[in-house]
């Protein structure tokens, strides 16, 4: 939904193919994130297969994902899923504690039930003046300074 004190947008996305789906998911969440966070195609396209088989009720740390990741999504081999869900993590896009490996909440979904995703998302520019130097007339050079914030929710 796009809106502002004159307009108010909303766009609907509308998916029958679960690949699709999950993959507008990673570019909604990707558009916010830093730039040094954002994935390559490969590693987004490994990103989707995770959420994929998540959903489907199979541990993304165990032996048995590595598997299904190799012989039915084909990734090369148990090494290039190993690089790639520790540089998922490293990006930010997993989080890894005693349990094991987590998404971002949003991308829990049942793949057999009709599933909505509704975002509200609100982009606020809050210029904030921070004195840069002198001005060649002898007063300080003011500077605005963007904010964006944002966090991810895990599920835990």
């Amino acid at each position: 939904m796009f809106s502002n004190a004159r307009t108010k947008q909303a766009v609907v996305f509308n998916f029958q193919n679960e690949r699709e789906y999950v993959n507008k998911l990673v570019e909604v969440l990707e558009a916010l994130m830093p730039e040094e966070n954002r994935l390559r195609p490969s590693d987004k396209e490994f990103l989707i297969d995770l959420v994929m088989i998540k959903n489907r009720g199979v541990d993304i740390a165990s032996k048995r994902s590595v598997q299904i990741l190799t012989e039915d999504y084909g990734h090369a081999s148990a090494g290039t899923v190993y690089q790639k869900r520790s540089l998922l993590k490293n990006k930010g896009w997993l989080k890894q504690s005693k349990d094991g490996y987590s998404l971002p909440g949003m991308f829990a979904y049942d793949p057999k039930q009709p599933d909505l995703k509704n975002f509200q998302i609100v982009l606020r520019y809050a210029p904030e003046q921070i004195a840069e130097g002198d001005s060649p007339a002898g007063g300080d050079v003011l500077v605005e300074q963007p904010t964006l914030t944002g966090t991810l929710d895990f599920e835990t």
